[in-house]
């Protein structure tokens, strides 16, 4: 990851069996994170992102039936959290601890992706990469 700039940049990550985020450079502001479809276990090193515009900048995380999701609450990413395959039985319990944690943003509600629909998303975002 050394090859990253240090200003803005799109990360599109996704699928690719990654398990540890550490490495992530913390003085680049990411306007997407895509970490989707990725075995991470420990997502503590999202709170150390140091450059994170909260109103546009995007982390994009898998629903796993084990995943701690405190430290993605902590993170700066308070509207820019995306989960994907979140089963609708959990979505109230994300929603909660997500309104808990940012009481500043209680107006906004967390937005729930299904697989399909975040595939087709991707879709759009790589396409826009290439024309930037």
């Amino acid at each position: 990851m050394s090859a990253l700039g240090t200003d803005v940049e799109g990360l599109l990550l996704d699928q690719n069996r990654i398990t540890d985020i550490s490495g992530l450079p913390a003085g680049i502001e990411y306007k997407v994170l895509a970490l989707q479809g990725n075995p991470i276990a420990d997502y503590t090193p999202l709170t150390s992102l140091q450059k994170v515009n909260s109103s546009q900048d995007r982390v994009i995380i898998s629903y796993t039936e084990d995943l701690d999701y405190s430290a993605i609450m902590e993170s700066s990413y308070t509207k820019g959290l995306w989960f994907v395959g979140v089963p609708v039985e959990q979505q109230a319990n994300y929603s909660k601890a997500f309104e808990e944690k940012h009481k500043e943003a209680s107006y906004m509600q967390l937005p729930f992706w299904s697989e399909e629909e975040m595939k087709e998303k991707m879709e759009e975002i790589r396409e826009l990469n290439k024309k930037n």
